[in-house]
């Protein structure tokens, strides 16, 4: 039995041999195709056999492997008996092509290529074969024996009994929320041999009395009543859970997770579900580790490949697999002494830590043996050392002491030189405690932080030191950008700071005076994100150039004591004073891909190309770009010589793009070289506030701030103009799913269906008294309902014969929502809010299904589905477009299974009493 079974084409062999090979070295067990069948053997009847005797089915995706059809046949019968199939992005391939069995699963890697980091990307897929493995062979030994059943005609001989019967009803009872979930068959296979086992049971029984027949008749009745009086009981239990889920929501997500699958797990209830659909969005943690009997975590920090962490609880380190979270080398502190720092040499081979004592050591990551000491125990000027760094060529070590000195040493052991003034203010001779040092990543300059609140620069080619900030309070950190022009500091005064390195100068402030205390800072590896962690227990993500907040990573109980991307940004981690250290994505994690319009302008439109592959995003200062979905990387793009582009729109093949501009026009531009086809169209007197295409690409319809929407030929050539009564802000316009009409939605707060062909309004408005102004309005794909968005905060589904509201929902605070729009099967709607986040929503109940962002970032701009309805594409004020995965929209069986996969650290049974009880 092996424990994967790999599909490719032949013309990605060379790949899946690299990666068959990675597997085997981690202890894998592989089956190929052309390599494992014996000679002379039956193909097709050892193919099949294979697959159902490995736990997880991974496929190479390419453009070969989807149109191929030997491929094909492997991946429906590892579907069709339930193997966990694990896509494999090898090449770029269109979504459209990619086989519907694997759509639905995420992607190794979910962004981007398997051979663009393949050790990440393996660290990934091991993670994915080894989540809930005990489950999957399981799954895989019941479903063989059921095949064996299946293969001898139904042979009763075959059928389970006694207690190998009673563990297959045991599993079948386990799969709520499990995947891969139990094949139809395995199902027959349990209940036959429960049909065969009662049968003889029967036989046994068949002389049984009438008066047990009136006692067991007796008991039903009374079973009845105590399994009504145990469904209340269960009902108010599962209702308590909710609660206390929904109370830890804010501070530990997963817990809050935990909590609310346990509240299902007893009997389901509308606000468990609820518990659930509202924590899952903010478990952002993909692994944590801890330490046993060790009740605090002062440091955690990346290897330079990002496959390990270094941490430090008390008197020693760690070091720990970041696919697995299993640990490794344990570094011990001689003498017990405290340590209060480790980090990896740039080429990953060995660690240096910090002590209390007034030492540093280096220690050979792979196996932990002591390489070096610098400093003795007790010397004058070593005692305290609270925290170590390596130079980017790794030939120097820093260390930082209480005493105030930054002391250089080579990696032997040898001291280089000291710093002694490092600890003393520009204004004061006394020593300061140093708590943080650095190089620049030139290797140029150093850079101390002071308990007396202040950052130092000093330059290794005799330059006067530059002091940075006065009377910051305590500064816990202060670390370079990887282009060393800038500083961040983390000050004890409840902000960050970001400093010009040459002037001095404040850029900008992160936080609150006299919030909680930030200790740890950290630039992203591009720069434009500041990562900031302190005594408030979360992690928060901000965007440097417009000072919003990207993403809020909570979880840790009390202090955290540093935080750090990983070396492509992707990942944090960071260490608690709660035990832990964690892992997090640094995206959340159903965001598929991220792009960003140079220069942070406004983006307000986006549109996905009919087959998914693509995304085309309009922004406020005229740029129109196209993006490859899979990748992020820019296909085309077109400067609109207006200065504005308000909205963009594929046509049906995909090949143009309809864009309309500040300058009252709208244009058409080639989607893959963003070249300008015929001349601009003068389409309005004042500002197209919208254009859309007719469904099949022949005709188009503008509106405009003056009050007119108009139809256009694709050549340009005006059709109709629909005759809008009074003077209002004409802010959507769009054909409906027949081309017959056409719908706008206008200031006055309504929306108006008319005939596309005689400029005619096709019934009465739709209007709500209530409304200041309608945003947009659009149609389901049959062309049955319409949903409106409005400024007061309302999205409305409405009956387009009737005029009947078949559903609203409201976003939290009655925020403004941007834009609503269908999904695909008309079932769920998602809206994109003022608040920075949108939601998707059920039909018709208006139940909210999950939230995709972050409070209080950019104002989400535009929301809509791609055509299969499998990922949403927003775009915000902050110049970011986003394409998320709708996984979380899934029915509550399969939120649950995902729920179960993030699941880090299962919560204890005195846990979970604890948080029943009130407590933490």
């Amino acid at each position: 039995m092996a424990d994967v079974f790999i599909s490719y084409s032949h013309a990605d062999r060379a790949f899946a041999v690299r990666l068959r090979t990675a597997l085997a070295d981690r202890d894998m067990s592989v089956f190929v195709d052309e390599e494992d069948i014996p000679p002379a053997s039956r193909w097709a009847s050892d193919l099949a056999s294979a697959i159902e005797e490995a736990s997880a089915f991974v496929f190479v995706i390419s453009p070969d492997s989807v149109a191929s059809v030997e491929c094909r046949k492997e991946l429906d019968h590892a579907a069709a008996v339930n193997k966990r199939l694990i896509p494999v992005n090898h090449r770029e391939t269109a979504i459209a092509e990619t086989p519907a069995a694997l759509a639905s699963h995420n992607f190794v890697p979910a962004r981007g290529l398997f051979e663009d980091d393949f050790e990440r990307s393996l660290s990934l897929l091991l993670s994915a074969i080894e989540t809930d493995l005990d489950w999957v062979r399981e799954h895989t030994a019941w479903g063989s024996k059921a095949l064996e059943w299946d293969t001898h005609r139904r042979d009763r001989s075959f059928l389970l009994s006694g207690t190998e019967l009673s563990a297959a009803e045991r599993f079948l009872a386990a799969s709520a929320g499990r995947e891969p979930q139990p094949t139809q068959l395995q199902n027959n296979y349990v209940i036959a041999s429960r049909q065969a086992a009662t049968r003889r049971q029967r036989r046994l029984l068949s002389g049984v009395s009438l008066a047990l027949v009136v006692a067991i008749g007796l008991g039903i009745v009374a079973l009845i009543q105590r399994s009504a009086a145990v469904a209340n009981q269960n009902k108010a239990v599962s209702g308590e859970y909710a609660a206390r889920a929904e109370n830890e929501l804010g501070s530990d997500p997963e817990t809050s997770m935990q909590m609310s699958l346990r509240g299902l797990a007893v009997r389901y209830t509308p606000p468990a579900e609820i518990a659930l659909r509202d924590a899952l969005p903010d478990v952002q943690v993909l692994r944590q580790v801890s330490a046993p009997d060790r009740p605090s975590m002062t440091s955690a920090s990346f290897s330079p490949g990002g496959t390990q962490i270094v941490t430090v609880d008390a008197d020693t380190a760690r070091v720990w697999s970041v696919a697995t979270g299993k640990p490794g080398v344990l570094l011990a502190e001689p003498g017990g002494a405290v340590l209060t720092s480790a980090s990896f040499s740039p080429n990953g081979g060995e660690i240096a830590t910090s002590s209390a004592d007034g030492t540093a050591r280096v220690w050979s990551a792979s196996t932990g043996k002591l390489l070096a000491t610098a400093g003795k125990a007790g010397q004058a000027g070593l005692v305290g050392l609270y925290a170590v760094a390596w130079s980017p060529t790794g030939k120097l070590i820093l260390t930082a002491s209480q005493d105030g000195l930054v002391t250089a040493w080579t990696p032997a052991g040898k001291l280089v030189g000291r710093l002694p003034d490092a600890g003393a203010a520009a204004s004061t001779p006394y020593p300061d405690p140093v708590y943080g040092v650095q190089f620049s990543a030139n290797g140029r300059d150093i850079l101390a932080a002071t308990q007396g609140g202040q950052a130092i620069v000093y330059a290794l080619d005799a330059r006067a030191p530059e002091y940075i900030g006065k009377n910051l309070g305590a500064v816990g950190e202060a670390v370079f950008n990887r282009q060393g022009n800038e500083i961040a500091t983390a000050d004890g005064d409840g902000t960050a700071k970001i400093w010009n390195t040459a002037s001095g100068h404040l850029l900008a402030t992160f936080g609150t005076v006299g919030g909680p205390v930030i200790r740890s800072v950290a630039f992203s590896p591009a720069g434009g994100e500041l990562l900031t962690a302190g005594h408030a227990g979360l992690l928060e993500v901000w965007d440097i150039g417009s000072g919003h907040l990207l993403l809020s990573l909570s979880g840790h109980t009390g202090l955290v004591n540093t935080a750090e991307f990983d070396q492509d940004g992707g990942e944090i981690v960071s260490a608690g004073a709660d035990g832990t250290a964690r892992i997090w994505d640094a995206l959340p994690r159903e965001a598929r891909t991220v792009v960003r319009e140079p220069g942070a302008s406004s983006m307000l439109s986006a549109s996905f190309s009919p087959d998914g592959s693509l995304l085309a995003t309009a922004s406020v200062d005229g740029n129109v770009r196209v993006w490859r979905v899979a990748s992020g990387k820019q296909v085309s793009d077109y400067s609109e010589p207006g200065g504005s582009a308000s909205t963009v729109a594929f046509n049906s093949a995909g090949t143009e793009l309809l864009v309309a501009s500040g300058d009252k026009t709208a244009r058409i531009v080639d989607a893959r070289t963003g070249r300008e086809l015929g001349e601009p169209i003068e389409a309005g007197k004042e500002f197209l506030l919208d254009a859309s295409w007719s469904p099949d690409g022949r005709e188009f319809v503008t509106a405009d701030q003056d009050g007119t929407a108009k139809i256009y030929r694709a050549d340009g050539t005006l059709l109709h103009q629909l005759p809008i009564p009074g003077r209002v802000f004409v802010y959507s316009a769009v054909f409906s799913p027949s081309g017959r009409d056409v719908l706008t939605a206008d200031q006055a707060g309504q929306a108006q269906v008319w005939n596309a062909v005689t400029d005619t309004p096709v019934g009465a408005p739709i209007e709500d008294p209530g409304h200041v102004g309608l945003l947009t309005a659009n149609y389901n794909r049959a062309g049955t309902e319409i949903v409106t968005s409005s400024t007061d905060g309302r999205a409305e589904v409405w009956d387009v014969a009737t005029h009947a509201r078949l559903a609203e929902v409201t976003a939290p605070g009655g925020v403004l929502i941007s834009n609503a729009t269908f999904s695909p099967s008309g079932v769920s709607i998602v809206t994109a809010d003022d608040d920075g986040t949108a939601r998707i929503w059920a039909l018709p109940s208006g139940k909210q299904l999950t939230v995709l962002g972050s409070y209080g970032g950019w104002s989400m701009v535009s929301a809509v589905f791609n055509a299969k309805g499998n990922e949403v594409a927003t775009v915000d004020e902050g110049g970011r477009a986003v394409v998320w995965s709708t996984q979380l929209v899934a029915p509550l069986g399969d939120l649950a299974g995902i729920a179960h996969s993030r699941v880090t650290v299962p919560l204890s049974a005195a846990q979970e009493q604890s948080l029943l009880a009130g407590g933490g």
